[in-house]
């Protein structure tokens, strides 16, 4: 289970979600939940399994980095989420969209914010969205860490508030179902068409008319969603 918590200046209301797993959750962390515990055996620098090497069986069920989880909530549904590392001195505010490899070691599942769409456009890069808070119900997402990696569930399915840049979105009768875009700032979604740009598997959801004051918009994943490719 775990709560996430938005602001009134990131959402109308401050709306609080109440996340549960639907997936066995004996040793999972919480979703909304941040932590700095590599998951599993392996590299104390990664975090990571080594396979070379010989892995007791673990005692309690934890995640593993890429590992996907289903979900519930009361108000937006079903839910799908994927467990990612987070770099030190990284920090990832509530709502922002991020991308994430797998690599050469050391680069296996760390995310980075959506680069802007002149960088990502047509990179069929994979995206989901933060919705975890180093400080619990605080709004104010991951915080940087300048010693440690963070740990940390983030939504790739199902409804969710994401960072939107300051355009006003239109009235509800015309916005749901839009497509989204990336923008010109890293992590942020704009709702103009632009090609080569567009986050394909998702789309405005039903909601009222969100004003530029606002931070987030309502958005659906329609699951493991990603950037448009060439």
């Amino acid at each position: 289970m775990g709560k996430v918590s938005f602001l009134a200046a990131q959402v109308p209301a401050a709306p609080t979600y109440n996340w549960s797993f639907l997936d066995p959750t004996i040793g999972m962390l919480d979703i909304g939940f941040v932590s700095t515990d590599a998951p599993g055996p392996g590299p104390a620098s990664t975090g990571l399994q080594n396979v070379a090497t010989s892995v007791l069986p673990r005692p309690i069920f934890q995640p593993t980095l890429g590992q996907i989880v289903r979900g519930w909530e009361p108000t937006l549904g079903f839910g799908e989420f994927i467990y990612l590392a987070v770099p030190a001195s990284t920090a990832v505010p509530l709502g922002t969209v991020v991308s994430w490899e797998f690599g050469p070691s050391g680069t296996q599942y760390s995310i980075v914010a959506m680069p802007v769409i002149a960088t990502a456009k047509n990179s069929g890069a994979p995206a989901a969205v933060c919705i975890a808070s180093t400080v619990a119900n605080s709004g104010a997402g991951i915080t940087s860490n300048a010693s440690a990696v963070q740990y940390a569930w983030f939504q790739l399915g199902g409804a969710t508030q994401v960072l939107k840049t300051a355009i006003q979105v239109p009235p509800v009768a015309t916005a749901a179902g839009a497509g989204v875009y990336l923008s010109t700032t890293a992590g942020r979604i704009k709702i103009i068409s632009s090609t080569g740009g567009q986050i394909l598997g998702a789309r405005l959801g039903n909601q009222t008319t969100v004003t530029s004051t606002s931070s987030c918009v309502l958005v659906y994943l329609n699951g493991r969603p990603a950037v448009e490719g060439a």
